[in-house]
Order: C-alpha cells, then sequence, then structure tokens
C-alpha cells in the first residue's frame, strides 16, 4: 500500500527536526566510540530521544547518557515565528524525556543555545555531534583528573599506595583489592598486583565502578588521616 510520505513520516515533529534525527542517526557511532568498552564489546554511551511538544514548536530531545546516567540533553525544533531550527543545549535530572517545562526553565522564547536558517540540516547535526563528543570527554576526562590529584595529594612520585586503605576498609574496584595507582604522564593505571606485575588503566574500567572506587577510596584516606590525628 502506498502512503503519502508526509503521513508516512508524521510523528508530530517538524520535518526539518525530523531530517536531523535521521542525519544523528547516521552519526552516533561518532559519538559511542568514544566510550567503547573493549573488554564488554560495547559503549559506554548510548543516545536516546523522546519528543518535544510545545504548541507549534515540535521537534525532539535527544539526550546522551554515559555509563546509565543522563549527562546532557539537547532540544530541537523549529521556531514558532520563523523557519529557523532552534538548539537547546542543556542538563537536567529527570527520568523520562524532559519536556517543555524543563527546556524551557527559566527561558523566554528567544532564549536558546543556537539557531540555523531553514535547510541548514547538516550543520545544525554536526553541531550537536560536537556538543555530545565534547561532554563525552569531559565526562571520562574530569574523573581521571580526580585520580591523578589524589595520587599527588596523598602520593609520593606518581604513586599512591592503597592497599592498607582497601584492605582496612574494604575497598574495592571490580571486585579487587587494589594495591596502588600510578599516574605515567597522561595515563593513570590500577596496580591489581604488585608481586606479579598486573596493571590496568583506569580507561577500562566501568565509569560508575571507577566513580564509586575514587569516591570510597577518598573516603578511606580522609577517614585514616583523621584517626592518625585523633581527629576522628
Amino acid at each position: 500500500m502506498n502512503i503519502n510520505i508526509e503521513s508516512y513520516m508524521n510523528d508530530g515533529a517538524n520535518w526539518q527536526a525530523q531530517c536531523v534525527l535521521a542525519c544523528l542517526r547516521a552519526q552516533i557511532g561518532a559519538i559511542t566510540e568514544l566510550a567503547w568498552d573493549a573488554n564488554a564489546h560495547r559503549s559506554d554511551a548510548e543516545v536516546v530521544v523522546g519528543r518535544y511538544e510545545n504548541c507549534r514548536e515540535q521537534g525532539y530531545v535527544f539526550s546522551l547518557l554515559y555509563e546509565y546516567k543522563t549527562i546532557l540533553h539537547i532540544a530541537v525544533y523549529e521556531h514558532r515565528n520563523s523557519d529557523d531550527l532552534i538548539v537547546i543545549v542543556f542538563k537536567a535530572n529527570v527520568i523520562n524525556t524532559p519536556n517543555v517545562d524543563v527546556v524551557m526553565k527559566d527561558r523566554g522564547k528567544y532564549d536558546y543555545t543556537k539557531s540555523f536558517k531553514c535547510g541548514q540540516i547538516e550543520e545544525c547535526t554536526e553541531y550537536i555531534v560536537d556538543k555530545m563528543k565534547e561532554e563525552l570527554l569531559s565526562a571520562k576526562t574530569s574523573l581521571q583528573d580526580k585520580f591523578k590529584k589524589l595520587v599527588n595529594d596523598y602520593g609520593k612520585d606518581g604513586e599512591l599506595a592503597t592497599f592498607e586503605y582497601c584492605s582496612d576498609y574494604g575497598v574495592e574496584c571490580d571486585g579487587s583489592t587494589i594495591d596502588k595507582i600510578v599516574v605515567d604522564g597522561d595515563n593513570v593505571y590500577l596496580c591489581y598486583n604488585e608481586n606479579t606485575g598486573d596493571y590496568g588503566n583506569i580507561s577500562d574500567v566501568e565509569y560508575t565502578e571507577l566513580n564509586l572506587f575514587y569516591c570510597e577510596l577518598l573516603n578511606a584516606i580522609l577517614t585514616k588521616m583523621g584517626l592518625e590525628l585523633g581527629y576522628i
């Protein structure tokens, strides 16, 4: 059965937003490959989509997830008073797709992150892809920088002995006790067994697990220091 193409594509969104959705679908791999987990054979990043509905402004909200946590939202729609494509980049702690109340919180109809002229579909898509890449890389590197600072503040010569903290306070990473953390240039390594030389790059550990390990280790270090100084 033949169907009119406009009817076939009709999900309520404006045709320009639909074109951005199609173009973004073709470039998802360029985003998710930045968080590829070789051990699990999958990406730790995902882009999900939901409809954006605001009367005449009908489009989508693309949400970037990293380790099952939403780190960025991007709304795309055609402006009610023009043919311009509107992009709003924002962050919000919501479970489902952000609705208009969330997207437009503290915003007027001309308060947006970026606009594109009618037909600038590829330019709009590239902008969205670049924003997601930037945010994903930022999420990955920020935790690595925290570990570098931890080693610098509490370790010596680029190494932080952690076995005592792990064994005394039950701190583990991926179910293993970590003997020490080593910073080598831009890389941070976890030593699983100093005697056998079993090391692993923190980039190979899932974000949620690594973040939990960092928080528990820092808490163990501060607790032990407080006990030794008589503060606890």
